[in-house]
């Protein structure tokens, strides 16, 4: 996770994208399966591309969308919802019965 960071080369953003990695890193060791963070990866990538876009769009600069404050608390709300759906509808998928088999066959 520290590495994750680290490879953003950008000093405020350090913890939350420690906190990021290391939550990408729990996704993987609980699913065993490297799509799941990498989705959560294009997910986190595509908000705040779509983000910068309409910031930028509304007459402000790509400056202030990077500097350090807080956005309205439904925009941390929705994220946490969508977050909380998409691990959900993760595990329900990939759930095993109880004779160890996969719901789903290949």
């Amino acid at each position: 996770a520290i590495i994750f960071s680290a490879i953003h080369l950008q000093f405020f953003g350090f913890v939350p994208r420690m906190l990021l990695g290391a939550f990408f890193g729990y996704l993987y060791v609980w699913s065993k399966n490297i799509v799941l963070p990498i989705f959560g990866h294009f997910v986190n990538n595509a908000g705040a591309t779509i983000g910068a876009f309409y910031y930028v769009r509304e007459g402000k600069s790509y400056d202030e969308f990077n500097a350090f404050e807080l956005q309205s608390w439904w925009i941390y709300l929705v994220g946490f919802i969508f977050t909380l759906i998409f691990v959900f509808l993760f595990y329900r998928s990939t759930q095993k019965e109880n004779n160890g088999e996969r719901l789903e066959k290949n």
